[in-house]
Formats: structure tokens, C-alpha cells, sequence
């Protein structure tokens, strides 16, 4: 049996494909991936981008909101060792540029409403990437994303990730000067969602509700949070109150990652408190919580933790609710 600190963000994928098979990894809208499938297309994907001449290490770029192909490559890169490269598409076309440059990638998988912009910056770069597109239909002269995947055969990854493989590179928002790359290992990374998990006191039965984009840190790491032990991640592609309420109330999440300013808004939006009944966990991140919104939250039997778990700058804080709670005490923020 391997040592803890031997094993990668792989072998949660392929875990949860032995463990959970029919539990859904991922549901956005009326599309839904299972772990089972996620693995097996992950695994297509892998071959897919060795054919197309993608290495070990090399490194890729992803350009989407939050989808389920965005999972799935997410997926692939963390069996393979090959690098996802994330870019964040609120940078100016400049920003962008830099990021591509900076990473230069092999293939960059990016949504049909980039698609444009990302082709004329691509095609201005010393080695021209393989461009393939996400959704929708793809643009003359460039591969659809399921066009692609079908050509690459499922069953052994062509690479297998190693633990002092790179897993990430990540780019700040550049709000402080210019944008920063952030290289974030497999075994860091693997520490940092079983620290999540831990926080969320999550298993296979949750349901997270996933807003914040996917290129960032902060997501990734509730995402592997939950599926560390098996959890399904419900996604919406930007927050939207009324939508996260309906989605609370018919998938029946038990987890959610909002900042401050969105949890308020979710609250505004839910008159009805038993649409949100199900919700036993909020963490939250970039911005303090004021006493204000904890009590409206109506969590008063909580337990408050407050952690640095995915990120040392930016404090986050689970709010746990027991089953059948009865307390009366308001919840006192935390100071720090």
C-alpha cells in the first residue's frame, strides 16, 4: 500500500470510480457525469491529448466558466501529470496574452465565447497551441472538445501523475500589479482537499454548490474537497440568488462556498427558509462576514471554525449545523 505522501489528486479519481461509481461527480443543468464516467473520460481525454503529442509535464491551458468539461479535464491532468494551466477570463486580452505566453501550452481548451479572442492571440504566438473548443459548435479549422475526446481510448492513462509532479499553474487576478503564475504541486494539492474535506466533514451523500470560477484556487480546492470522499459537485456557471436557491431546494445541497456579499443575496432571495433546509455547511472566503449576515443565516446552534485552509492572505469559516438543532445562542464572529 502505497505511503500517504506517495499518492496524487489521481488516485482520488480513480478511488472514487471503485468506491462511488454511480454517484454523479458532476451535474450542470440537465447533464450529469458519474465517477465512474468521470474517470473513464478522463482517461479518453489523457490519450487523446498523448496522441495530439501532449507529454508528461507538459502543460496545457483552460479557458471556460464552470462546466462539466472543465471537470473532466481537471480530471485528466490529475491522473496524467500533465499541467492545467488555468486562465482567468475576466483578464484584459493583454493579460491573457501573458498568461498563454508565459505557460505555453500544447492544447488550450477553451469555451465557444472565447473562442475569438483566444484565436487571434494563439495564432500570434511563437508556437502556435492546438486550439479545441468547449460547447456549442466549433469554428471552422478548429476541434470540438467531444470530436476530440472520442479520439483517445479509454482503459490504462497513457501518463501516470507523480507526487513531486507539477498539478497547477494558476494566475492572480494581477489587482496589485502584474498578474502572478502560481505553481501548485500534486502532493501539496492532494494535502490541501483532504484539509478541505476535513473542514466540510463531507462524504459521498453531500452535494456541493459550486459558483466561484474554477480557475481559481479557492475552487478547485472545495471541488476536491468534496470529492475526496466521493461528494457530487452541483455547478452553476456564474451566481445567480434566485438560481442558487432553486438549485438548494431541488438538489438538496448540503454544502456551499460563497462569499460574503453573495451569501447575503442568497438570504434576500430565500423568503422561504425551508427551500435552503438542507444546507449544513457554508464556507466562505475574500471578504470579512459581518455579525449582520451571521445571524440572518439563522445558524445558531454552530459550531464557528475559522481556517486558513485555501489560502494563507484570505481567512474562510465553516458554520456546521447538527441535525435537529435547537439552540438560541447567536454565533459570534470570529475576530482575526
Amino acid at each position: 500500500m502505497a505511503a500517504v505522501d506517495e499518492m496524487t489528486l489521481g488516485d482520488i479519481v480513480t478511488d472514487n470510480a471503485v468506491r462511488f461509481p454511480d454517484v454523479i461527480a458532476y451535474r450542470h443543468g440537465h447533464r450529469t457525469v458519474t465517477h465512474a464516467q468521470l474517470r473513464y473520460r478522463a482517461v479518453q481525454l489523457v490519450s487523446a491529448m498523448a496522441a495530439a503529442g501532449v507529454k508528461h509535464q507538459d502543460p496545457i491551458a483552460v479557458l471556460s466558466r464552470n462546466s462539466i468539461e472543465f471537470g473532466e479535464l481537471n480530471a485528466a491532468t490529475q491522473l496524467s501529470g500533465i499541467i492545467m494551466a488555468t486562465v482567468n477570463f475576466r483578464l484584459s486580452p493583454s493579460e491573457m496574452d501573458d498568461a498563454l505566453r508565459r505557460v505555453t501550452p500544447s492544447i488550450v481548451f477553451c469555451a465557444d465565447e472565447f473562442m475569438p479572442l483566444i484565436a487571434d492571440l494563439v495564432a500570434g504566438m511563437p508556437s502556435e497551441a492546438m486550439l479545441v473548443a468547449i460547447g456549442g459548435q466549433a469554428p471552422p479549422g478548429i476541434t470540438g472538445y467531444e470530436r476530440f475526446i472520442e479520439g483517445g481510448p479509454s482503459g490504462v492513462p497513457e501518463y501516470a501523475a507523480r507526487p513531486d509532479d507539477i498539478a497547477y499553474l494558476l494566475f492572480t487576478s494581477g489587482t496589485t500589479g502584474a498578474s502572478k503564475c502560481c505553481i501548485l504541486g500534486q502532493r501539496e494539492m492532494r494535502r490541501v482537499v483532504f484539509t478541505m474535506n476535513n473542514e466540510m466533514r463531507c462524504g459521498s451523500a453531500d452535494l456541493g454548490l459550486i459558483n466561484m470560477p474554477m480557475f481559481h484556487f479557492g475552487a478547485l480546492a472545495i471541488v476536491g474537497g468534496l470529492h475526496t470522499r466521493g461528494a457530487t459537485v452541483v455547478l452553476q456557471q456564474q451566481f445567480d440568488a434566485a438560481d442558487a436557491v432553486r438549485l438548494i431546494a431541488d438538489e438538496r445541497i448540503t454544502v456551499l462556498h460563497l462569499a460574503p456579499v453573495m451569501l447575503r443575496e442568497l438570504l434576500d432571495e430565500a423568503s422561504d427558509r425551508l427551500a435552503v433546509e438542507s444546507v449544513r455547511t457554508v464556507v466562505y472566503s475574500a471578504a470579512p462576514m459581518t455579525t449582520a449576515i451571521l445571524r440572518r443565516a439563522r445558524l445558531p446552534c454552530c459550531r464557528t471554525r475559522v481556517s486558513s485552509t485555501f489560502t494563507g492572505r484570505r481567512k474562510s469559516l465553516s458554520l456546521d449545523c447538527p441535525e435537529n438543532c435547537t439552540s438560541s445562542t447567536n454565533p459570534t464572529p470570529p475576530s482575526g
